[in-house]
């Protein structure tokens, strides 16, 4: 297992702390932030003269997907839940830090 910030193993138990789920949801954020920054850069990529449509089309379609599963994750840390397997497996796609801390 991956290591907290203070250099100990995850443990279920550390979602039980407020200021864990804390710092989950600033690193989750964080994420969504940077996504949607790659995404808005993308959207004005395509329409630049010869962009390559097909290319930065996936590449949107991907960044989507990704924070289609950060918004999933954030709902389910605000309400106060444990993430799903399905979840935390499409969340490990995006981060294996923030999956592996929100393992059922």
């Amino acid at each position: 297992m991956t290591p907290d910030a203070d250099g100990q193993p995850f443990s279920e138990s550390y979602l039980n702390s407020p200021e864990y789920r804390e710092r989950l949801m600033r690193k989750l954020n964080t994420l969504i932030a940077v996504l949607e920054v790659a995404t808005a850069k993308v959207r004005r990529g395509m329409d630049a003269p010869g962009a390559d449509l097909n290319k930065l089309g996936r590449i949107r379609k991907n960044l989507q997907d990704t924070l289609d599963v950060c918004a999933r994750a954030r709902t389910a840390l605000e309400s106060r839940g444990l993430l799903t397997p399905g979840l935390a497996d499409d969340l490990s796609k995006v981060s294996p830090e923030l999956a592996q801390s929100a393992r059922v």
